[in-house]
């Protein structure tokens, strides 16, 4: 795979060191059928909360702005192309599957806008999630496991060919969209015989403001509460929405104690918010709840809110500048010595 990045082009970028040591925990299923309930289980997961098929969008942006559940093809690649990358973004609390990532003022979705990610990574399938976050943030935890199942379930569909089977994964995750990671990644080991090589191929994770780190449950109550307040500014405080809207802090804590121990063999960039959204007289998820503080991790500011830390102007914005460099530089660490010169 040493061809894929020849066409990539980064601005300047920082080298993580990384951790092989991963841990898998929990028990596989034995058998064909195990695999069939767990697929099964995942649909429904899907169906219950209003996800459709999103397997033929074609090879250009999906255009609607309606919220669609689902893993969503923004832009494609033949599936016999080996030298591919797979792009997944996951949006965050009270989030959109395009939405999240489009600038207001310029109308810029970087994940899919020519000028930006698919001109910077020729070679990458860009993939957005959409879900019911709102509900997935308030469930009981065994209906969370459904969700990241349904995502495991979804990526596994979009993985048919040898050739899709073997390209490396990079994922985006806005705010509490990296705990939806988190517990896909533990899913996915709790499921090992069926889950493992998918797992494997993943290569690294851009947090965007996504809480890590917290000893007790009043800390998760804490920054719950200031997430949701920051995903609810501009709606009516009496709103059904608002008032029913409540994070269940005790999932919280236990996604993000159990990817201790998996999350090793990542290349991870932590992304933090330095500025107060309107409204709010603080940062939303500050720099020390913002960094996990591992050896395989790079911290990096972003001077934006908690809203706008994961959309872009364009691709003369700084901090897109930042944020690809970055994402070339996980894919580029694992093929080791690759001169990457960036387009003008």
């Amino acid at each position: 795979m040493r061809r894929f990045l020849k066409q990539f082009s980064p601005s300047s970028s920082t080298t993580g060191s990384g951790d092989k040591s991963l841990a898998a925990g929990g028990r596989a299923p034995s058998s064909r059928s195990s695999l069939e309930n767990i697929e099964q289980n995942a649909r429904h997961a899907q169906e219950s909360s209003g996800a459709i098929s999103t397997d033929s969008l074609g090879t250009s942006s999906h255009t609607g702005q309606e919220r669609i559940n689902g893993l969503i093809e923004l832009i494609s690649q033949p599936p016999d192309k080996s030298d591919a990358v797979d792009v997944i973004a996951i949006h965050g609390l009270n989030g959109h599957q395009e939405k999240t990532w489009t600038d207001t003022k310029t109308r810029v979705n970087w994940l899919s806008d020519a000028s930006c990610l698919p001109r910077d990574i020729p070679n990458a399938r860009i993939l957005t999630y959409g879900y019911n976050s709102t509900s997935y943030f308030s469930r009981a935890d065994p209906d969370v496991r459904d969700f990241a199942s349904a995502l495991l379930a979804a990526l596994r569909a979009k993985r048919k060919t040898n050739a899709e089977k073997q390209r490396p994964m990079i994922f985006i995750c806005h705010s509490l969209g990296g705990l939806v990671f988190k517990q896909v990644v533990i899913r996915g080991h709790e499921q090992d015989s069926f889950y493992g090589p998918l797992i494997e191929k993943i290569r690294g994770v851009v947090f965007l403001a996504t809480p890590h780190r917290g000893s007790d449950l009043a800390y998760w109550d804490s920054i719950g509460t200031q997430i949701v307040r920051a995903a609810t500014l501009g709606m009516a405080t009496n709103s059904k929405i608002v008032k029913d809207l409540k994070v269940d802090s005790e999932m919280l804590k236990r996604i993000s104690d159990s990817f201790a121990y998996r999350g090793a063999a990542f290349k991870i960039r932590s992304f933090y918010e330095t500025e107060f959204m309107s409204g709010l007289n603080c940062c939303v998820v500050d720099k020390d709840s913002a960094r996990l503080g591992w050896s395989n991790e790079l911290d990096i500011a972003s001077p934006a809110n908690h809203s706008g830390i994961c959309k872009f102007s364009s691709r003369e914005d700084p901090r897109y500048e930042t944020v690809v460099s970055e994402i070339i530089d996980m894919i580029d660490v694992e093929e080791d010595n690759i001169d990457l010169t960036r387009e003008s």
